[in-house]
Order: C-alpha cells, then structure tokens, then sequence
C-alpha cells in the first residue's frame, strides 16, 4: 500500500496554487471559519479553533477532467461502505470495474486519488475505519454534506459542479455562499463539533439547469467500529 502522505492526491494536481475564484467568493472567511489551503496536508487545520471548514484549491489535470466529463454516467463508479483507510485502493477499483469505468491510467489516478484523500482523512479524524460514499447526482439532486452527520466530513465533487455552501458573517448580520471549485476536496465539521449557528457550515441545493450535469461526489466519514458496521454496498 502506498503511505498515506497524499502522493496520489498531488499527482492528480499538478497546481496546487491558490483558486482566485474562491479566495474572491470566500474573502477573507469571516471570523477565520473558513480556511483556504494550497496543499494536502493543509486540511487538518479544521482542529483549528472556530473552524468550520478547509477547502484544498487544487485544478485536476486537464486531461483527466476531460476524461472524467465525457464518461457515461453509468460508467461511473458507484458505492456506501464502511472499510479500513487501507481497503480503499481495492474497494474503489472494485466499483470501477463493476460500473464499467474504463479501464486506463484516467481511471487509475481517480482511484489512487480517493485512496490517499481517505489515507489523510482518517488520520485528520483518528479513525481507523470511515465510511465511504460515491454518488452519482443529477442536475438538480445535491447532498447534505452535514446535515446527518455529528462529526468530521471530507467532500470532493470530482464532476460536475462544486458544492455551494454558507457560512455566517456576522458583520453582515448574514449568510455568505461560495461553491467550492470541481476537484478540491474539503473537509468540514457537523453541528456537534461548531461553535453555534455562527459557524456552523450549511450545503444549499444547486440550482436546476436545461443542460446535463451529472455529478460524481465523494463523501467521507470517521466510523468507529462495531459489531452491527454495514456491509460495504457495491453499485
């Protein structure tokens, strides 16, 4: 197994400079809430106090987006199972295979990539087992990224459009959103673990389009392991 230092992460993105697009949506994150970092290791500054979330600003590679846009929806992987951070790499090639995802060096980096997203995630969470979805979403479906969950999450759309969320600004006695970026994975806490409503971070449906915008999301969660865990459920 490869180490859990994010190599496969870092491969599929090349610049792991800053996304001006969400520095611009996000300002300057009010009250610290929100953190903005250019590099894997970054998201464990969600232990930061009065965080609410980390987003890693990465652009995939050209060439993979591409790939990963022109698939067949139904080629796409599919998955809810509980596993060992380690059991990734061949849990996920296992629902690619079953999907009908082509069988390249595109799909290999997708597979490598949640490998080690979930590798790092598990260590920012101190969980030795997670629970592990990919959903495919339609135009105008979305996913609650806390709203059942106590805990830590880790989110990446892969396609498709980026998560919008809103944090609270309370020098603007409002609700600032921001779309996290296609490709950056960010990891944000559920009610239990925030300060309050303030800097509780909430997920905001996206709005319908005419056109097809199939989504792919990952979405990660610490489990502790029991006796009743779910079976791993292969699509």
């Amino acid at each position: 197994e490869r180490s859990s230092d994010g190599y496969a992460a870092r491969r599929l993105s090349p610049n792991r400079g800053r996304n001006v697009s969400l520095a611009e949506s996000v300002g300057t994150s009010p009250t610290k809430s929100i953190a903005i970092v250019d590099a894997l290791d970054g998201l464990a500054a969600i232990h930061g106090p009065d965080r609410a979330a980390v987003v890693w600003t990465r652009s995939p590679l050209q060439s993979f987006q591409d790939w990963l846009d022109a698939l067949d929806p139904v080629c796409l992987p599919r998955a809810s199972m509980v596993l060992h951070p380690l059991s990734v790499r061949d849990a996920v090639a296992q629902c690619c295979a079953l999907a009908g995802t082509p069988d390249d060096p595109h799909r290999a980096l997708l597979v490598d990539d949640i490998a080690a997203l979930a590798c790092v995630f598990a260590e920012i969470a101190s969980a030795s087992y997670i629970q592990l979805r990919l959903d495919v979403l339609g135009a105008t479906a979305h996913h609650a990224l806390n709203a059942d969950t106590d805990g830590l999450r880790l989110a990446c759309t892969y396609r498709g459009r980026g998560t919008q969320c809103s944090i609270a600004d309370p020098a603007a006695r409002r609700r600032r959103v921001f779309t996290v970026p296609t490709g950056a994975p960010m990891v944000s806490r559920g009610p239990s673990c925030s300060d309050g409503d303030e800097s509780t971070l909430q997920h905001h449906a996206q709005p319908g389009t005419d056109t097809d915008d199939t989504r792919l999301l990952l979405t990660l969660d610490p489990v502790e392991p029991t006796n009743d865990a779910p079976k791993p459920v292969l699509h």
